[in-house]
């Protein structure tokens, strides 16, 4: 899950996550959601809740002169896109440590 902080004029660069959903979700400010597959543009503002499907080229754009925070990303992970932006994530995830439950009932 992605926590995403733009300012106003600020956007990301346009992208596609060929194999993931996306799905944004507003939690403060206004802006808009360029879907360059199907040539539209969508306006949001806070408490919206934007999906993008598999494959489709989109870009967010903090454009109506206001902040805009967001949780949210591909599900599942695109992990190509991820290290693409500088993560570290292992070649072979599942090798990588795992997060472990425990049952804490008495």
């Amino acid at each position: 899950m992605n926590y995403v902080r733009m300012q106003p004029g600020e956007e990301n660069s346009p992208h596609t996550h060929s194999e993931s959903e996306d799905t944004i979700v507003i939690l403060d400010g206004r802006g808009s959601i360029d879907d360059l597959t199907g040539k539209k543009t969508h306006e949001f503002r806070a408490g919206d809740v934007i999906h993008v499907p598999a494959g489709v080229r989109h870009a967010v754009r903090a454009n109506r002169g206001q902040n805009v925070v967001s949780v949210g990303g591909p599900c599942p992970a695109d992990l190509p896109f991820l290290r693409l932006c500088g993560a570290e994530i292992p070649e072979h995830p599942e090798s990588a440590p795992s997060t472990q439950w425990r049952d804490r009932t008495p």
